[in-house]
Order: C-alpha cells, then sequence, then structure tokens
C-alpha cells in the first residue's frame, strides 16, 4: 500500500520540500561537521559562515512572527520588558559568577531547544500524514527523549572545559550510570526502530515520520556522542536546527499567503512561495543590519565595563529567542497547526 497514494497530503509542502527538511539539512551539518574534523583550520570560516548565513537568519526569522497584527497584541511584552529583564540578568551574572555560567546555560539551554524543536516538526510531520497512535506510543515519545539526552550526558562525561572559546563547567554522572543508561537507549531505539519499520509497513505511520525520527537520531548521537570534540560536534547539530528552522518558519508563513490572512502588500510580495529567494534575501539584509548596529553599540559601549559586552549581547539575543521560540510556536493552537497543517 503506497502511504502517499500519489497524492501531496502527506507532505507538509512537496516531496522536494520535505526531503530537504529531513535529509538535506542532516547531510549539510554532517558534512560541514567532518570538513572541519579533516582541515581544523576551516572551523572559524565554516563557523561564521554559519552564524552569518543561518545561526542570525535564524533568530531574526522568530521575530518575523511579531510582524502580525495578532501576535503582537498578545505577546508584545515578550519584545518590550522581557528583551530588558533578560539582558540585566545576563549581565550580572557574568559579572558576579563569569563567563563560564553563562556558557554553560548556553549549552544546556540550547540542547534542549534543539530537541523541543525537533519534537515540534515530529508532531507537525505526524499530524499531517495522519499518523495512528498506539498503546506504545509513550515509548515511543519517551525513546524520542531518551536517546538525545544520553548522548548530551556522553559529552557531559568527557568534561569539555572549553566551548566556542569560552570558559565551561559540566555536570556529568558516574561512570556505571552511564554505561546502564546507554544499554537502556539502545534497547528501547532498537524497539522503536523494530516497531516503526512494522508500523510503516502496516500504514500506521508514514515514511517521512519515520526517516525523520531516525535523522533526529542521528544528528544528536553524532554531535554529541560521536565527535569528540564539542566545537565540531556542534557545529553539525547547529546547522541541521537553523536549517529546519528557517525552512519552516518560511513553511508557516507561505500557508498563511495560501490561506489569505497576509493583508499587508509587503507581506504578501514577502509571503509568495515563487518568492523564497527574494524572502532569503531580504531577512539577511535585515539580519546584517541589525547584527551590524549590534556589534557596533558593543564597540561603543564596551569601555564603559570589564564586563564582556559581546557575550552578554549576544547571549542575551540567545535566550531570549528561546524563550519566545517556546511561547509563540504551539502546534495545540489553531493559528500555528492550522498554518503548518493546511
Amino acid at each position: 500500500m503506497s502511504l502517499y497514494n500519489n497524492t501531496q497530503e502527506q507532505f507538509l509542502r512537496s516531496k522536494y520540500y520535505d526531503n530537504f527538511l529531513i535529509f538535506g539539512t542532516l547531510l549539510i551539518g554532517v558534512l560541514a561537521s567532518q570538513i572541519v574534523l579533516i582541515d581544523n583550520s576551516l572551523f572559524a570560516l565554516i563557523l561564521t559562515l554559519d552564524l552569518w548565513l543561518l545561526g542570525y537568519h535564524h533568530v531574526i526569522s522568530t521575530y518575523s512572527r511579531f510582524l502580525e497584527s495578532n501576535t503582537w497584541s498578545e505577546h508584545k511584552s515578550l519584545i518590550t520588558y522581557l528583551p530588558i529583564i533578560v539582558i540585566c540578568s545576563v549581565f550580572l551574572l557574568t559579572k558576579h559568577f563569569g563567563l563560564w555560567l553563562i556558557a554553560t546555560i548556553y549549552l544546556y539551554w540550547q540542547f534542549f531547544h534543539y530537541l523541543r524543536q525537533s519534537e515540534g516538526i515530529s508532531k507537525a510531520i505526524a499530524r499531517k500524514g495522519k499518523c495512528k497512535l498506539d498503546k506504545y506510543y509513550k515509548l515511543d515519545r519517551l525513546t524520542f527523549y531518551i536517546i538525545p539526552i544520553v548522548s548530551f550526558l556522553n559529552l557531559s562525561f568527557q568534561k569539555p572545559t572549553e566551548f566556542l572559546w569560552m570558559p565551561l563547567k559540566f555536570m556529568s554522572i558516574p561512570e556505571p550510570a552511564l554505561y546502564i543508561l546507554n544499554a537502556i537507549a539502545i534497547i528501547l531505539l532498537s524497539i522503536f526502530l523494530i516497531r516503526s519499520i512494522f508500523r510503516m509497513k502496516s500504514g500506521y505511520i508514514t515514511k517521512n515520520m519515520f526517516f525523520f525520527s531516525c535523522t533526529h537520531f542521528i544528528i544528536f548521537i553524532f554531535s554529541y556522542t560521536y565527535v569528540q570534540n564539542i566545537n565540531y560536534g556542534w557545529l553539525a547539530i547547529n546547522i541541521w536546527h537553523n536549517l529546519q528552522y528557517i525552512l519552516f518558519v518560511w513553511l508557516f508563513n507561505t500557508n498563511k499567503y495560501f490561506k489569505g490572512e497576509v493583508k499587508s502588500p509587503i507581506l504578501q510580495f514577502l509571503y509568495s512561495p515563487k518568492r523564497m529567494f527574494q524572502y532569503l534575501t531580504i531577512f539577511f539584509i535585515i539580519t546584517t543590519l541589525f547584527y551590524g548596529v549590534i556589534d557596533k553599540s558593543i564597540v561603543y559601549l564596551q569601555p564603559f565595563t570589564s564586563v564582556p559586552l559581546v557575550i552578554v549581547i549576544y547571549q542575551t539575543i540567545n535566550f531570549h529567542h528561546y524563550i519566545v521560540d517556546s511561547l509563540i510556536w504551539k502546534l495545540r493552537k489553531s493559528s500555528i497547526s492550522n498554518n503548518i497543517l493546511t
């Protein structure tokens, strides 16, 4: 039985879009990491490309939601008051505890951010494909979480002392406990894969759902366990995450265009699926201008304090993004699900 029945209804957008979202993002992330593993001198270059072409852009993509009047009216405090709270918190923590605390919070919080985004996309794929739940659904969700968590614990056991040129302190668990958790993770993953293959053949889940889950496991294992250098492993999962985020926001915006919910002529121009190049170019220009102003401000303000403002301000943007992202993307809200699963 064909899971797609020669129609588009099982795809988030199209076969090509979904394949790139699932496989392309993984391959690009892993390839970038492998290039750096072969030639360490390329890390700074590839990191810079990742940040300017993907990382900063994906943060700005979040705030494109606030161009919608309903998002602004519902969440305007996230733009008006929250940034002040976050920057004051980051500044004080950096001043009184040092960079290691900010770097450690960043790494742990970012890991959770990656995991939650991946879960959100998996739920969207499952709902779009009308995948059927069974009595072991909670075991599947446990596996979806436990593999990344154990992979991250494997990284913490190595106790790296530096991350992206910032001092770092890891909390690790005893080695015997780590071995037990890895054994449990392997068992759960084996059960998940066997169950998923049979359920896919029976038509209960789609190929997209199965393969997305597989790439989810691969990227976390590759980035946090397989690659021994914390920076090079992080590079792979960061690229994967950034690309998926940009693609997902583009999907949301263009679906709103299809449904006629975009009223602004400027946004109608940007969100047209036929203008993806213009969409990405304009947001890249906005990103460049925004972060250009940020960099100039740091240079101007740094002489007034001994606290490294480049860390304070950039981590403020990151932490603010994590908070905002967790609040404005809820599939259980009809305003979100209707424009993702349309």
